[in-house]
């Protein structure tokens, strides 16, 4: 049927959408009860009660899922792996996949454990080796995990993302982080834990996989006041467009990102 819809958006950056006459839960702020032995002192306890969506309005309390604990049990390939090359990898069609990076812990794990060639390498301004290195033998992997052939602008997470397990998935999650992402604290003490992309289409499926986890998240476009100039796969990319970021700065979220994403960039 066609019916008028809207979309409310909560002061964390989540969204709901849905027709007007649909349910939801919520609790208006004038609307409290007492309940003895409950709360300390004069705090009171919200009455949530069922209202139609186009009756809500801004300042009510909207109740949102926490998280949805849900994951499979496969086991996916070398995850760490997977997200720093869906942070930082390029790995086109007919081409050797290559991990553009200056971490050392990252730089010698994959000497380590693959058979790789460092195509380039040079200090950055602050002293860090920068090494393009090609990683021999892993397309038939990223071929199974549906990510073979993309390029910097349509990347996305493997295909049947919700079959893994915890684990996987976690690492992964860490793995973007690791190259693509930062933490950030604002002056007055705030938390915020950032992943930036040059486009949403990656961040849009990250945001629905982080609320497994219980993390919550939003989306926003950051439009540059001045050219940026930044080395991607050994070139200079220079840009006055700006940046998709996906932010987590609801302190229950960040508690739990630190408890249930692992990062290995220990500066991190």
């Amino acid at each position: 049927a066609k019916k008028p819809c809207l979309r409310i958006t909560t002061n964390t950056g989540r969204t709901l959408e849905c027709s007007t006459d649909h349910p939801l839960l919520w609790s208006t702020p004038g609307k409290t009860k007492r309940v003895p032995g409950k709360r300390k002192g004069n705090e009171c306890m919200k009455s949530w009660l069922w209202h139609k969506a186009e009756l809500c309005k801004v300042g009510d309390q909207v109740g949102v899922i926490d998280e949805v604990p849900y994951f499979g049990d496969k086991k996916m390939w070398e995850p760490r792996l997977v997200g720093w090359l869906i942070g930082d990898g390029s790995y086109g069609n007919n081409k050797t996949p290559i991990l553009s990076n200056c971490d050392e812990y990252i730089n010698n794990y994959i000497l380590e454990n693959f058979d790789t060639k460092v195509e380039k390498s040079y200090l950055t301004k602050d002293n860090k080796l920068y090494c393009e290195t090609r990683i021999k033998g892993i397309c038939k992997n990223l071929r199974e995990l549906g990510i073979y052939g993309q390029t910097r602008s349509n990347k996305t997470l493997p295909i049947n993302i919700d079959d893994y397990d915890f684990e996987s998935l976690s690492e992964l999650i860490g793995g973007l982080y690791d190259t693509d992402g930062y933490i950030r604290v604002d002056k007055d003490g705030r938390v915020r834990v950032i992943l930036t992309q040059a486009y949403d289409t990656l961040l849009k499926q990250l945001q629905i996989l982080l609320i497994k986890f219980g993390i919550s998240s939003s989306i926003r476009y950051i439009k540059y006041k001045n050219e940026r100039v930044h080395i991607s796969n050994g070139k200079t990319i220079r840009s006055k467009n700006g940046e998709y970021r996906l932010e987590i700065n609801d302190i229950t979220s960040v508690c739990k990102f630190a408890d249930r994403i692992p990062l290995t960039v220990q500066y991190k």
